[in-house]
């Protein structure tokens, strides 16, 4: 490609959101500050980059809009004074693309606390412990790993076939009564087990669908067959749900505070005017 068109295209809109446009020079200072993304693949990196500008610039236009700050350049003084952020890469990234990506640091930030604040004045201890007795079940399980967790890679099927083999002989065990934690410390291959030594407490949504759905068809006490997830084999047993208590509370609170920051998210994102006027492919092309 000609030198001359290089220039000329690196300033050329790729997408537009609400009334900025976005560059193929905004995708290589994206690129160049994100040690992820220098390790993506140049289509993988296309693809999440549009999705982080759409987001990027929406939080940027919400800061501003509201009345957060009155122009970007606050923005960039106000996080500037902010040992987190004085000396951020960005600040000698493109001036543009630095004011979008730290306008959207700080509206997530403020949103995050807007929620929080927001949960801790609507919810009464009452309320609490409503949710949790209503919603929230415990399980252990002992977890037989046919996925490398590392990696995420499947295992082959010969390896697969042994970690099947051991599952059922844990299995035979559990149903001759043998004591389940113990074969949980014993067999069990989650690396989340030690720090929930009396079973996960959990809400819809929180874990796998096989795992959930299996939970929810025991009674207190049972334990399942051998169910299958990405992660492997699953042995289960349900528990009784532990009494309400300080620890419970923050973890409701923490997932009513996670279901609002996700629907206050996409409603923010969703209210970007998008435009992209290259495919994921040809921006991945261009940025090589």
């Amino acid at each position: 490609v000609p030198t001359e068109q290089i220039l000329i295209t690196d300033e050329k809109p790729v997408m537009t959101v609400n009334s900025h446009n976005i560059t193929l020079s905004d995708f290589r200072s994206l690129r160049n500050i994100s040690s992820d993304g220098r390790l993506m693949g140049d289509l993988e990196f296309a693809k999440k980059a549009i999705d982080f500008f759409k987001s990027c610039v929406a939080y940027y236009d919400t800061a501003i809009n509201m009345g957060y700050f009155t122009d970007s350049g606050e923005i960039a003084d106000y996080l500037g004074s902010h040992t987190l952020y004085s000396n951020n890469t960005l600040a000698a990234s493109d001036v543009k693309f630095a004011d979008y990506a730290l306008g959207n640091i700080w509206c997530v930030n403020s949103l995050s606390y807007y929620v929080a604040n927001s949960v801790n004045q609507t919810y009464t201890a009452e309320q609490l412990a409503k949710i949790y007795n209503d919603e929230y079940i415990c399980a252990q399980h002992i977890l037989i790993l046919t996925t490398d967790l590392a990696s995420g890679t499947p295992y082959d099927d010969a390896k697969k076939a042994e970690a099947r083999k051991r599952a059922e002989e844990v299995l035979s065990k559990v149903n001759k009564g043998e004591n389940f934690t113990e074969l949980v410390a014993q067999y069990g291959e989650d690396p989340g087990a030690n720090s929930n030594p009396n079973g996960y407490i959990f809400t819809k949504g929180d874990m796998v669908s096989e795992f959930e759905n299996a939970v929810l068809s025991l009674k207190a006490g049972e334990t399942s067959g051998i169910v299958e997830s990405v992660y492997g084999y699953h042995i289960i047993k349900r528990m009784p749900l532990p009494d309400f208590n300080d620890t419970a509370a923050d973890k409701v609170r923490q997932k009513l505070c996670i279901n609002e920051y996700n629907k206050q998210n996409e409603a923010i994102t969703n209210s970007a005017k998008c435009e992209i006027y290259m495919s994921a492919e040809e921006i991945a092309e261009l940025i090589k």
